[in-house]
């Protein structure tokens, strides 16, 4: 399988997803529905503007959907590893470990780049959840010991 045709697989599985998604968020009461729509047709949008720049037909000298086997079979067990810790450790915690474990995985070296990445992709995450929606994240499991509360 080329990477070309890889990616047009999971673009037509993530177009069906979010088109499956939309009934059941527009059904949501209260004018709660209207985030979660928007955010479903800007994927659907994203997905078929994808799709029409893949057109093209692919050439004989295609690359392999898979670079290195072994690099994505980590990235997909720290993804895992992720969901696992996810609800015992925390969002933040755990996303900044799974930030910096992906960047390590797929190369990237430039720490000043990874850390301006991940504060500002937290600090958004924060001032979206708890400032604009007022919507208290699930208490950290290091979050005591640092703090102090």
């Amino acid at each position: 399988m080329t990477r070309r045709a890889a990616e047009r697989g999971f673009l037509l599985l993530l177009l069906a997803a979010a088109a499956a998604l939309l009934p059941e968020a527009w059904s949501y009461r209260g004018g709660s529905q209207y985030f979660p729509v928007l955010l479903l047709v800007a994927l659907l949008a994203c997905c078929v503007a994808a799709l029409l720049r893949r057109r093209a037909p692919v050439p004989e000298d295609a690359a392999p959907f898979f670079t290195s086997a072994p690099r994505a079979g980590l990235a997909l067990l720290l993804m895992a590893l992720y969901t696992l810790a996810l609800p015992v450790v925390g969002y933040f915690t755990t996303s900044t470990l799974l930030m910096f474990a992906m960047a390590w995985v797929f190369g990237y070296r430039d720490l000043r780049v990874i850390l301006a990445t991940i504060v500002g992709y937290l600090l958004f995450t924060w001032l979206v959840f708890t400032v604009i929606f007022q919507r208290d994240m699930a208490r950290e499991f290091f979050m005591p010991w640092i703090l102090g509360y």
